[in-house]
C-alpha cells in the first residue's frame, strides 16, 4: 500500500506471527466501543467494504497483495459476502462471492450486484440464483494500468450526480467501455466517473494520487495521498477543459492546516523509512478513508473525515470547515496529542472505514506484517522477509457510541418507492444515498411529484435541507429536472442546496437559459461556496452582463484563489478584455492585497487565449501606466508574457505594439523592464531601449553595487 515506506520491524527482520484479535489493542475515544465483527477465516485481507440495500456486506479481499498474483502465479483477489443474520454484532455467514480477480481494491453496490475495481478492469458481478455466488461477470470498463498496489484504480462510490466515481491512484490508463463502446479515454493523472449502464466514462479532475475517495453529506469530494493525507478537488476537468488559455496547475489541493505531511501519534512500536527517515512520526502511508455520516454519534464527531495510516497502525480524524470557497481540515482540539483510533498491534493495518445501515462505523484491518510493495524494499532486506506474512488473516471491527440503540436493518418494504422518497431525508448518509441510487436505478419517474413537494418544503418543521438536496439530484437522475425545480432550489435557504442547484443549472441548455439572471445575482450571495459555483455556472452565458457580474465578484473576492480560478473558467475571449480593463480602472483596486496576483492571472489567461487576436494587446497595454502600483504593473506584464508564450502559435505584434512597449519601458524599473523586453521579443520587437540595456551591462559589472541590484541588471 504505502509507496516507499518500510517499517522498522520489517527492517530488522522480526516476524511476530498472528495475534489473537482483541479490542484492548485499540485506543479510542472513551465514548466509543469497538468489537470484532469478522475475522479469519471468515474474511482475509479486506481493503474495501460496501453494504447493499439488503444490508449485506461485500468485501474486496486483496489476497494477491503485494505482487498481484498468489504464489502459484494466479490472480487471487476475491469478493466476500458477509452477513450478520441474527443481529448479534458478529458475522455468521461468509461466502466467497467471486474468485480469481486481479488486485481487487474496491467494491460498491449496483443493480442488485456489485461493481468491483480489479485492474485492468471494472467488473459487474451479480448472483441471480440466490446461492450467494456471482454467476454474472461483465466488464464495464477496461484499460486501467497495473503497477504498484497503492497506485491502482480504487475508491468506487456512488456520487451525488448519479454516476459511479473512482480514484485513479496514479497509474492512469487508456479506458475502453465494455458496454460496446469503442472510444478510448486517456485517463492521465485524473480521477473519473462513469455510467455503469452505458459505460460512458469521463475524467473528473486531477487525482490526489492515493488510495481512497469519499463524499461528504453535501456531495463534495475528498481524497488522499501517502504523505498528503487530505485533499479536496476544487475544480472538475469539465469546468475548464474547453477554456483556451486557462492556466495550468493542480485543481486538487491539500486542505490540511496541520501540515501536508502531518504529524501522527502511533501507539505501536515506532516505525521509520530507511530512505526517508525525516517522515518518522508523520504521515507516510495515508491510504483508506471514511466519512462519519451517522447521526447516532456525539455531535463533535459527526461529519468528520477519517484517514488511515497503515504504517502507523492508526486512523486520523479531521474536522472540516469552510474557508472561503474552499475548506480547511483541522486536527480536533481534543486530539492534539493522540489519534481518533490507534492500535498497539504492529500488524494491524487499517485500510478503510465505512458507515453501515445500522449506524456503526466498520474498520477494515488488512493485518499484514509487511505492508510495502517489494519494489521499495532494499534487496538484502527483501531476501530475508516473508512478504506475504499475514495473508491468512484479516479483521473487520465494528465501532459504535457506548449505549447507542441498535438501528433496524433494511427490510423488504424499505424498497417501496414511496418509502425510498421518505428515506432521502434520513439522518444517516448511507440511507439517503442508497435510496437515491435505487430510485435512479429503477428510473422511478412516478415519484417526481413527491420529490418536488420535498424540494419545496423549506420552512417546514423539522427542516430537512439534505432531503431537498437528494430530491434535487434524484430528479436530475430521473431526467425530470425542470427550470422551475432549479428556480426553487436556487432560492433555498441552505447554501448546500443552492450550491448543488448551480452545479445542475446548465445555462447552455435552452430550457435553463432564463435562469441566467438569477445565477448572476448569486455572484453576490453571502456564501463564498455559492459565489464560486455561480461563477462556474456562468461559463455558458458570455456577454456584457456576465462580464460585469464577474468583475464585481473578482473585486469582492480578490483574495480567494478558487473564486479567481472559477472566474477564469467563466470568461470567454470577448469577456476577458473588459474585465481586465475594468479592474485596472477601479480606484484603489490594484493596491489591495492579492490584487497583483489576480491581475497577473487574468492577464496570463487573456494573453494565452488564441481566440484573442494580437491586435488587442496594444489597447490593453494602454491601460497600464504610472498610476498603477509597480507591483501590479509588473504582475500584469509578467502575466501577459507568460500567456503569450503559451499561445499555440507565436504571436506577431502589430505596428501599434512597439510604441506601447516603448512607453512601458520608459516607465519601468530594471525587473519590470526585463519583462517588457520579453513580451516584445515574443512577437518580434527588439531593441526597445538600447541605452537602458547598455546601462544595465555597466551596473551588472559594478562591484560597488549591492548584489541584488547587480542581479536585477543581469536579468
Amino acid at each position: 500500500m504505502p509507496r516507499g515506506s518500510v517499517s522498522f520491524l520489517l527492517a530488522i527482520g522480526l516476524h511476530l506471527g498472528a495475534a489473537e484479535p482483541s479490542p484492548s489493542d485499540f485506543q479510542l475515544d472513551a465514548r466509543l466501543e469497538i468489537r470484532l465483527w469478522a475475522a479469519e477465516p471468515d474474511v482475509l485481507d479486506p481493503v474495501s467494504l460496501a453494504f447493499d440495500e439488503a444490508g449485506r456486506a461485500y468485501v474486496a479481499e486483496c489476497r494477491d497483495y503485494p505482487y498481484g498474483v498468489e504464489p502459484g502465479g494466479q490472480v487471487g483477489s476475491t469478493i466476500r459476502l458477509l452477513e450478520d443474520r441474527n443481529a448479534d454484532g458478529r458475522v455468521d455467514r461468509s461466502i466467497i462471492f467471486a474468485r480469481n480477480l486481479s488486485y481487487a481494491t474496491s467494491v460498491t453496490p449496483w443493480r442488485g450486484g456489485v461493481l468491483v475495481a480489479a485492474a485492468p478492469d471494472i467488473l459487474f458481478l451479480k448472483d441471480t440464483d440466490g446461492d450467494g455466488i456471482a454467476d454474472v461477470r461483465e466488464v464495464v470498463l477496461s484499460g486501467f494500468l497495473r503497477g504498484v498496489s497503492d497506485s491502482l484504480v480504487n475508491g468506487l462510490r456512488f456520487g451525488p450526480d448519479n454516476r459511479i466515481h473512482g480514484a485513479n491512484g496514479g497509474n492512469g490508463g487508456r479506458l475502453r467501455s465494455g458496454r460496446g463502446g469503442t472510444t478510448l479515454l486517456d485517463l492521465g493523472e485524473n480521477d473519473f466517473a462513469f455510467d455503469p449502464d452505458t459505460g460512458v466514462v469521463e475524467r473528473t479532475g486531477r487525482t490526489g494520487g492515493g488510495f481512497g475517495l469519499i463524499f461528504d453529506a453535501w456531495g463534495r469530494a475528498f481524497t488522499t495521498y501517502n504523505i498528503d493525507h487530505i485533499q479536496h478537488r476544487f475544480l472538475d476537468e469539465a469546468d475548464h477543459a474547453d477554456r483556451p488559455g486557462f492556466p495550468a496547475g493542480p485543481n486538487t489541493a491539500s486542505i490540511s492546516d496541520h501540515g501536508d505531511m502531518a504529524r501522527i501519534f502511533p501507539i505501536s512500536t515506532a516505525v521509520t523509512r530507511p530512505n526517508h527517515p525525516e517522515q518518522s512520526g508523520h504521515f507516510s502511508a495515508a491510504g483508506g478513508m471514511g466519512y462519519l455520516g451517522a447521526h447516532d454519534w456525539p455531535a463533535d464527531l459527526r461529519d468528520s473525515v477519517l484517514v488511515c495510516d497503515v504504517v502507523g497502525n492508526l486512523v486520523h480524524r479531521d474536522a472540516i470547515k469552510a474557508a472561503g470557497a474552499g475548506f480547511v481540515a483541522s486536527r480536533p482540539p481534543e486530539e492534539q496529542g493522540h489519534e481518533f483510533i490507534a492500535s498497539r498491534d504492529p500488524s494491524s493495518r487499517p485500510v478503510g472505514l465505512e458507515c453501515g445501515p445500522d449506524g456503526a462505523l466498520y474498520l477494515l484491518d488488512m493485518h499484514r506484517e509487511v505492508i510495502e510493495h517489494p519494489d521499495y524494499i532494499p534487496a538484502k532486506l527483501r531476501a530475508r522477509q516473508d512478504l506475504r506474512a499475514g495473508a491468512d488473516r484479516g479483521r473487520i471491527w465494528r465501532i459504535t457510541p457506548k449505549g447507542s440503540p441498535r438501528l433496524d436493518r433494511p427490510r423488504p418494504e424499505t424498497g417501496r418507492e414511496a418509502v425510498l422518497v421518505d428515506l432521502l431525508g434520513h439522518p444517516d448518509q448511507w440511507w439517503r444515498t442508497t435510496a437515491q441510487r435505487l430510485l435512479v436505478e429503477r428510473q422511478s419517474r412516478t415519484v417526481a411529484p413527491a420529490l418536488r413537494r420535498m424540494l419545496g418544503s423549506t420552512g417546514s418543521t423539522p427542516d430537512h435541507p439534505l432531503a431537498r438536496l437528494h430530491a434535487l439530484w434524484t430528479l436530475d437522475g430521473l431526467h425530470q429536472l425542470t427550470a422551475a425545480d432549479l428556480k426553487t432550489a436556487l432560492a433555498d435557504p441552505a447554501e448546500g442546496v443552492r450550491e448543488a442547484a448551480l452545479r445542475l443549472t446548465r445555462l447552455g441548455q435552452p430550457d435553463f437559459s432564463p435562469l441566467a439572471s438569477r445565477v448572476r445575482a448569486l455572484t453576490s450571495d453571502p456564501s463564498a461556496r455559492v459565489r464560486f459555483r455561480a461563477a462556474l455556472a456562468l461559463r455558458s452565458v458570455p456577454g456584457e452582463e456576465t462580464a460585469r457580474s464577474l468583475t464585481e465578484l473578482l473585486h469582492r473576492d480578490t483574495g480567494d484563489p478558487w473564486i479567481r480560478r472559477a472566474v477564469l473558467t467563466a470568461l470567454d475571449g470577448a469577456d476577458k478584455t473588459p474585465v481586465l480593463r475594468n479592474l485596472l480602472s477601479k480606484p484603489g483596486f490594484a493596491s489591495r492585497p492579492s490584487a497583483a496576483v489576480a491581475l497577473g492571472e487574468l492577464a496570463e489567461c487573456f494573453a494565452a487565449d488564441p481566440t484573442i487576436p494580437p491586435a488587442s494587446f496594444p489597447d490593453l497595454l494602454g491601460s497600464i501606466g504610472r498610476p498603477l502600483p509597480q507591483e501590479a504593473r509588473l504582475a500584469v506584464i509578467r502575466g501577459l508574457t507568460r500567456g503569450a508564450a503559451r499561445r499555440p502559435e507565436k504571436p506577431r505584434w502589430t505596428e501599434a505594439m512597439a510604441p506601447e512597449c516603448a512607453r512601458l519601458a520608459s516607465l519601468a524599473e530594471d525587473e519590470e523592464l526585463a519583462e517588457v523586453w520579453k513580451l516584445g521579443a515574443i512577437g518580434g520587437i527588439q531593441d526597445l531601449d538600447p541605452n537602458r540595456l547598455a546601462a544595465a551591462r555597466t551596473r551588472a559589472a559594478d562591484a560597488s553595487l549591492p548584489p541584488e541590484a547587480r542581479a536585477r541588471s543581469i536579468a
